[in-house]
């Protein structure tokens, strides 16, 4: 039961200060049915099992858009046994928005990424892949998720790895774009050549962390430039 809450809080919740909550059950009657944790089970956690508890909840109020609040909650201890606990309550409804913001960014590049007719990746200065996209399905190898946090030496032949490997190192070394050609392996085992664009990756101070390569297959315009030269 609720023994005392703060004008703060009162404030947050949009409960008048003359509205008295003392004694009354704490979540049910703070966040009314909006809580995804029962008085019962904060009760068991705090008394029971003398541990902490921690929460995110959304609310509702009135002339505000939602509101998302972190809730934590800790046993007070006297004389080795539990007499009662304290709640805060903080609004990350900022922090919320900018996550959310985040998130549909990711997504809209990550679309981006499995829309455009290349392959796009991205390696660590180890060699360990961090990005890849829809694109990679093509070839011999397992499903473009699970190409992330492998080293290429790992997923690609040795001869393959090696001249991946190679340009990547060109690219991060140099800080500068390279242009090249590689050729992989794709699922149905014919071998498929790409023009490849590979550049630096930088953190916000300018260091060199990876590197990102974007490759288009150019293997029926080889095809192609080859059968003009055997009819001219």
């Amino acid at each position: 039961l609720c023994r005392f809450c703060n004008p703060a809080s009162h404030q947050l919740l949009d409960i008048a200060l003359s509205d008295s909550i003392i004694d009354q059950p704490i979540l049910s009657t703070l966040l009314k049915e909006q809580q995804s944790f029962t008085d019962s089970e904060l009760y068991l956690q705090l008394f029971i099992n003398e541990g902490e508890w921690h929460d995110e909840v959304q609310i509702e109020r009135a002339n505000v858009c939602p509101t998302f609040l972190e809730l934590r909650a800790s046993p007070i201890i006297e004389n080795g046994r539990v007499s009662g606990g304290v709640m805060t309550l903080l609004d990350i409804s900022q922090r919320k928005v900018e996550q959310q913001a985040r998130q549909a960014t990711e997504l809209q590049l990550q679309s981006i990424l499995d829309h455009a007719p290349a392959l796009i990746s991205a390696k660590d200065t180890h060699g360990t892949i961090i990005l890849t996209n829809r694109q990679f399905s093509l070839l011999k190898g397992p499903v473009p998720e699970d190409y992330i946090g492998k080293n290429v030496f790992d997923l690609f032949p040795k001869e393959t790895a090696e001249q991946l490997w190679e340009n990547d190192l060109k690219a991060q070394k140099s800080g500068r774009v390279i242009e090249t050609e590689e050729t992989v392996e794709h699922k149905d085992g014919s071998q498929h050549t790409y023009l490849t664009v590979k550049f630096p990756l930088r953190d916000a101070d300018n260091n060199i962390i990876g590197s990102c390569a974007i490759s288009t297959d150019i293997t029926e315009r080889i095809s192609d430039q080859k059968h003009i030269r055997m009819l001219s």
